[in-house]
């Protein structure tokens, strides 16, 4: 019998690639590695949820995600709490998650990593109720989530050009914060980033010390800064934010953000309309993730 039986859910619509040239790199590089594979597509948003849990009902010994983090989200709803785990093939515009778990951005060698490694757990929270891998948060980011989301175009410099089309239109907000280490009131807070891993995406770091495996999130609200001092985009990149006067950083495993208004928000990068009230809930080691070995 074959070691693995492979179930690999693709995004036609991810940021980078062919979706049918992924198939023929996985049936040139699985074909000789003793393992079987069934390659399907989405069909549209929700479709990889659906996809995910058949396959786990089908018994496939795991289940690959190839997209970006939304693609990997969909997944990660039907596999997490399961016994089976999750691969990684990175095809989206960021792929925060996969850089922040040492996942070959390569596909042909991402693809080696879910034979070869083995898979490790980590942890998860809830935003809402909604399951959240990587960072979601609160504002700013969120409003230009949604505004790249209704764009034809993707890609790291579309993000950047939307995002400061955006700079000056968006209104601070107040927010008290309730969780199981820290309560506070912060005044014109611009955005809130709430972090399993380490980063967005092209290695843009909201929250360098991120572990995914330490039971704890990492929160950080920062305050709007004048759009001429570039050392604001450049601290993401060098790792340095938290250091920066106007980011509030704190650890929690669960809280309660409540706004002065309904603002924008996000999971994994995808919009998910506005509210005022945010419930934050860690769920700790509850995904199995194929990773390279020492990665996390």
């Amino acid at each position: 019998m074959p070691r693995h039986n492979i179930l690999i859910i693709a995004n036609r619509r991810s940021g980078t690639g062919s979706a049918a040239d992924l198939e023929t790199l996985a049936t040139r590089v699985l074909r000789d590695a003793d393992v079987t594979f069934t390659f399907t597509y989405t069909r549209a948003p929700g479709h990889a949820t659906e996809l995910a849990r058949d396959g786990i009902r089908d018994g496939f010994t795991a289940v690959v995600a190839a997209g970006g983090d939304g693609t990997i989200n969909e997944v990660a709803r039907a596999v997490v709490g399961s016994s089976t785990p999750l691969g990684i093939i990175p095809r989206g515009s960021g792929n925060g998650l996969a850089r922040h778990l040492g996942i070959p951005l390569d596909p042909e060698k991402a693809l080696a990593c879910v034979v070869e490694a083995t898979p490790t757990p980590i942890d998860t929270f809830t935003l809402n109720e909604r399951l959240s891998l990587n960072v979601s948060g609160i504002g700013f980011d969120a409003h230009v989530a949604d505004v790249f989301n209704q764009s034809k175009r993707r890609g790291l410099m579309n993000y950047v050009r939307i995002a400061t089309q955006e700079y000056r239109r968006f209104v601070p907000f107040n927010v008290q914060i309730d969780g199981t280490s820290t309560q506070a009131k912060l005044h014109r807070v611009f955005f809130i980033a709430i972090a399993n891993s380490s980063q967005y995406g092209n290695n843009a770091r909201i929250a360098p010390a991120a572990s995914v495996r330490d039971g704890k999130l990492n929160i950080n609200a920062v305050k709007r800064i004048p759009l001429y001092r570039l050392d604001t985009v450049w601290s993401l990149f060098r790792g340095d934010v938290t250091k920066k006067s106007w980011c509030t950083t704190f650890e929690t495993r669960d809280a309660t953000f409540r706004t002065d208004r309904k603002v924008a928000y996000h999971v994994d990068g995808e919009p998910c309309g506005t509210d005022d009230t945010f419930v934050v809930r860690v769920r700790a080691k509850s995904l199995r993730v194929i990773v390279p070995k020492g990665a996390v």
